[in-house]
């Protein structure tokens, strides 16, 4: 009986080392992942930044040339 346990024990432990393997590849997978978005969050929100800055200073434009258009009339 005791060798009967010793096997199961041995394929039980066989099994837990066989899933924490697994569990341990889909985290380097999932850890990949993560880097890769966050890289991609930082270039959006570079390209958000620009956006905005590029708008503020067409406002600006747009205001001065309105100005000057009031002026001339």
């Amino acid at each position: 009986m005791s060798e009967c346990k010793v096997t199961d024990l041995e394929e039980e432990l066989k099994n837990v080392t066989n899933n924490l393997k697994s569990l341990e590849a889909q985290a380097e997978k999932y850890s990949e992942k993560e880097d890769k978005y966050e890289e991609e969050i930082k270039v959006l929100s570079d390209k958000l930044k620009e956006a905005e800055t590029r708008a503020e200073f067409a406002e600006r434009t747009v205001a001065k040339l309105e100005k000057s258009i009031d002026d001339l009339e």
